[in-house]
């Protein structure tokens, strides 16, 4: 026990904190079944990563959106700070593409642009989100990555992990030591620049290039190759690897991947609404507005790539290994610093055939693709 949680299993942990499927036995305002996230007591800089850890839960627990990990409370017990946070039965989208990947299936737009909008939603929320005395927080995620999304059985895609967040009183701050993941930083953290929320708006064009397509544009062998490529590489086109793509989709896609943050969209609310548009095209709605798009897609996908994982819970009638919590499954921070990692080494940019998966049948110009289920 924990206070009033009973810690289940371990879910993750990286060099600086574990996560753990618990089950809260003492608060009736707080859901039977969490996730408990912890630091670990022999991290290095411990009291550091501690302020770290409750500015994280301070900022989280001001947070409520369906799109958003819910925070439910910030504990300590016996001089060990823990927070209590939804529990996600599904995977994250990193696991989600690996699985898609294994299986050579390139997902249907719909599902691209569904999950695209739940994302962009999150987004937009969280940089227009207000703290408990009505000022606004001005807040930038700053880790927009496929570990940091979490996909629900039932369809529902939220964002989590505000470990790296920074708010108007932080925004103005050298970067220091990277913070975030390599392949997904904007050109900004790269430059170890201020942040903002166009850097949230990169990050997320990264993420839908590599759901539409299957390829992270920037991923090289090594850390150093890869934020070169990011901060001083050409802006990739979805096309070239995916020639079958809406093209109003890959459009959108490259205005995220500008290199000047006055090029991209100018709100992560305007990335939601157009996405909605392009995946409206496709029919799958719940209302007839055109503005929600249907989670069905995503679910028949789940099903497809995970079938014997969900079969098995069905059958244990408990969560198995591909639930997750608001942490990712492995620290993937590089430990240099911008001007070490940027100073030497060349980045010679992949070949657009960096294992291709077998497209659905759609056209480029066509936002009025087939119906087909994935």
């Amino acid at each position: 026990m924990l206070g009033s949680y009973r810690l289940v299993r371990l879910l993750s942990r990286t060099d600086m904190a574990e996560v753990y499927l618990a089950t809260n036995e003492g608060r009736p305002d707080i859901p039977r079944r969490v996730a408990l996230k912890r630091v670990l007591p022999t991290s290095e800089d411990f009291d550091g990563l501690t302020r770290l850890f409750q500015e994280e839960a301070r900022i989280s627990a001001s947070l409520r959106h369906p799109s958003v990990v819910r925070v439910w409370t910030h504990e300590e017990v016996d001089d060990i700070h823990f927070m209590v946070m939804d529990y996600i039965d599904g995977p994250d989208l990193g696991r989600f593409l690996h699985a898609a990947r294994k299986a050579s299936h390139a997902l249907d737009p719909r599902v691209v642009c569904f999950i695209g909008v739940q994302a962009a939603s999150a987004l937009a929320y969280v940089h227009g989100a207000s703290g408990p005395r009505g000022a606004k927080l001005d807040l930038t995620h700053g880790d927009v990555s496929p570990s940091n999304l979490l996909i629900s059985t039932d369809g529902s895609v939220r964002l989590c992990d505000f470990g790296v967040a920074r708010t108007n009183s932080r925004l103005g701050e050298s970067q220091g030591a990277f913070r975030g993941k390599c392949a997904y930083m904007s050109p900004e953290q790269v430059r170890r620049e201020p942040i903002g929320p166009p850097s949230d708006l990169f990050s997320l064009g990264i993420v839908l290039f590599e759901l539409a397509t299957g390829v992270n544009p920037f991923a090289r062998d090594s850390d150093r190759m890869t934020l070169r490529t990011i901060a001083s590489g050409t802006t990739p086109d979805p096309l070239d690897y995916r020639p079958d793509l809406p093209i109003k989709l890959a459009g959108l896609i490259q205005r995220c991947l500008s290199r000047s943050p006055e090029f991209r969209p100018p709100s992560a609310q305007e990335i939601a609404e157009e996405l909605a548009t392009i995946g409206s095209s496709f029919g799958e709605l719940t209302d007839g507005a055109g503005r929600t798009l249907s989670a069905g897609p995503l679910i028949a996908t789940l099903k497809l790539l995970f079938s014997t994982q969900m079969k098995r819970r069905q059958k244990d009638g408990a969560p198995r290994s591909q639930g997750r919590s608001s942490s990712p499954t492995t620290d993937s921070s590089p430990p240099e610093s911008a001007a070490s990692l940027l100073a030497s080494g060349s980045s010679a940019p992949k070949s657009p055939s960096d294992t291709p998966v077998p497209s659905p049948s759609l056209s480029r110009d066509s936002e009025n693709a087939s119906d087909s289920s994935p």
